[in-house]
């Protein structure tokens, strides 16, 4: 347990502290005490957090679920692929773990960003009208929405911060689920025939993999160094996100919508065309077409 928590990436940067705990945003939560209506109205400030609060508990669940479902399936049809004759469990799982994050990380900040937003705005409008005189003036319900407006954008990297680090989270418990079964096979290989015979892994050691380059192809022994920083480059590059971020995972859509942008790759909006696309050293061949085929069945 204490090794798999080592191999998480650290909180996100920029805001020391925080989890997937909803109680970690706080302390970092932005009350602008320059804003007009505080100025008049300083008791207003305390809203703020709840505000922020209750926005990102209206979002996390679908995005959370839905960018967790796409990272961890689509890595899991990779690693699976790339590291068939890796030996090492640990291998397997770092990897495993520095893409899954990364996948849903992206798509978490992709998707979420608009709807944070317009969440946070629109509980801290509700919030400020339920503490304040109801027959407010035309004026006053103009400022209340200015104010409502930059507290939401003042919180906004805060809130996309948490429902990333809670779907890299999530992915990670995922992952490790999916590849319980591959963990163990490794151990048992390793204390029935030692470390001298080479680990093969029948079911995921696809056709294609002889037409390969032969800088990609694997080896017996596992995966060789060049072929091990694809899967590292994911723990050094950012997590991307969308400007205007136009994606709709909510309100009814039945699939994701729009891409996903991870530094240059290509964008993909399914965990097939993901599949198939990724920088794995089987991801273009025998693990791309596998998962391509599994999708049509």
């Amino acid at each position: 347990q204490q090794q798999q928590q080592q191999q998480v990436m650290p909180a996100v940067p920029h805001f020391p502290g925080l989890t997937s705990n909803i109680a970690s945003i706080f302390p970092h939560v932005v009350t602008n005490p320059t804003l007009p209506l505080f100025q008049q109205r300083p008791a207003l400030r305390q809203l703020v957090p709840t505000a922020v609060e209750h926005g990102i508990s209206d979002v996390l669940s679908p995005v959370v679920e839905r960018s967790m479902k796409i990272a961890y399936i689509s890595c899991h049809r990779l690693v699976t692929k790339d590291f068939a004759l890796e030996p090492s469990e640990e291998k397997l799982q770092k990897a495993a773990h520095m893409m899954v994050q990364h996948l849903a990380g992206s798509w978490a900040m992709v998707t979420a960003k608009d709807h944070l937003k317009g969440s946070i705005a629109t509980h801290m409008r509700n919030l400020i009208a339920a503490n304040i005189d109801k027959s407010a003036s035309t004026t006053l319900a103009n400022i209340i929405a200015q104010t409502a407006d930059t507290c939401a954008a003042d919180n906004l990297d805060l809130a996309c911060a948490f429902v990333e680090k809670t779907a890299m989270d999530r992915a990670v418990g995922a992952i490790d689920d999916a590849l319980s079964e591959d963990y163990l096979e490794r151990r048992r290989h390793r204390e029935m025939r030692g470390t001298g015979q080479g680990f093969h892994d029948s079911k995921n050691f696809g056709q294609g993999v002889s037409s390969l380059p032969a800088f990609l192809r694997p080896k017996f022994g596992g995966l060789e160094p060049n072929q091990l920083a694809l899967y590292e480059n994911f723990n050094r590059a950012p997590i991307m996100s969308a400007p205007g971020g136009k994606d709709d995972m909510l309100g009814g859509m039945p699939g994701p919508a729009g891409s996903l942008s991870l530094g240059g790759m290509p964008h993909m909006n399914s965990p097939p065309q993901m599949a198939q696309s990724l920088p794995g050293v089987l991801g273009g061949g025998a693990g791309g077409s596998q998962a391509q085929q599994q999708q049509q069945q």
